[in-house]
């Protein structure tokens, strides 16, 4: 009908009546072509009407997982997709996708490493169920990808970027921004000085990752003095022979920069 509704023929088919498998498939395939049927509505229709006849067949399977995506439906993508063994790659992102918003941390180490997130939107898709997802998800994504190196340079520092307002944990915080001064120190550091802007409050492992790349040098004085001041209340030699060298490289031909 022109809102999108299907409605049931009052008219008896002639002919053999449409109940096997290959005839359900052969509907949807042909529906799926030619007729203009919403979201919810395709969805209505596979329940109702096509699944009852073939409801382990991977073309309906996809189907569904392909509407219920459109329309939110995550734990109904997870649960078709599972049902088919041998996925397409657009169908491994859009169970990637689901399993992140649902934070299904069981799932997502294989997912993550198994899912191709190179072709066309797939990763700016991904990006944005990470951004919303549980902090389960967001913990697993980021620490898979910190061991594993999936996604690359640029993509992984576009995740880490995206997310780190939303990291809680000091590990991952500092893990994530040693992997990015890797590349670029001076960004790596720039993440931790507006992460922590109050010296006290920067963890002395972050710290110690400031000293040791020596950049932003015209910010780090209150941070090394926060530092030493720290480690002398300690009285911890050990703490104090980590830290003496990092400041030595830093404040090297640069002192006045320091201010200490």
């Amino acid at each position: 009908t022109p809102d999108g509704r299907y409605r049931r023929t009052q008219v008896a088919p002639s002919g053999p009546s449409v109940t096997g498998e290959t005839d359900v498939v052969g509907i949807a395939r042909f529906l799926h072509r030619n007729a203009q049927i919403d979201d919810a509505h395709w969805l209505q229709l596979l329940d109702d009407q096509l699944l009852p006849a073939a409801p382990d067949h991977p073309a309906l399977l996809a189907y569904t997982a392909q509407h219920a995506a459109a329309v939110g439906r995550d734990d109904r993508v997870l649960a078709v997709l599972l049902q088919i063994d041998d996925r397409t790659p657009a169908q491994q992102v859009l169970l990637l996708i689901a399993a992140v918003r649902l934070g299904r941390t069981d799932l997502l180490p294989e997912l993550l490493s198994s899912t191709d997130l190179s072709a066309g939107d797939a990763f700016d898709r991904f990006l944005v169920a990470v951004e919303t997802a549980p902090e389960s998800s967001v913990n697993i994504v980021l620490n898979e990808e910190l061991r594993h190196r999936y996604l690359g340079d640029d993509r992984r520092t576009r995740l880490v970027r995206s997310i780190w307002p939303r990291l809680t944990s000091i590990d991952l915080l500092c893990r994530a921004a040693e992997d990015i001064a890797y590349l670029d120190p001076d960004a790596g550091a720039g993440l931790l000085l507006d992460r922590w802007p109050h010296p006290g409050s920067m963890p002395d492992a972050a710290a110690e990752l400031l000293l040791d790349w020596g950049v932003r040098r015209d910010r780090l004085g209150p941070y090394v003095r926060e530092r030493l001041r720290r480690t002398a209340e300690r009285d911890d030699l050990h703490a104090m022979e980590r830290v003496i060298p990092g400041i030595e490289s830093v404040a090297r031909g640069d002192q006045p920069a320091l201010l200490l």
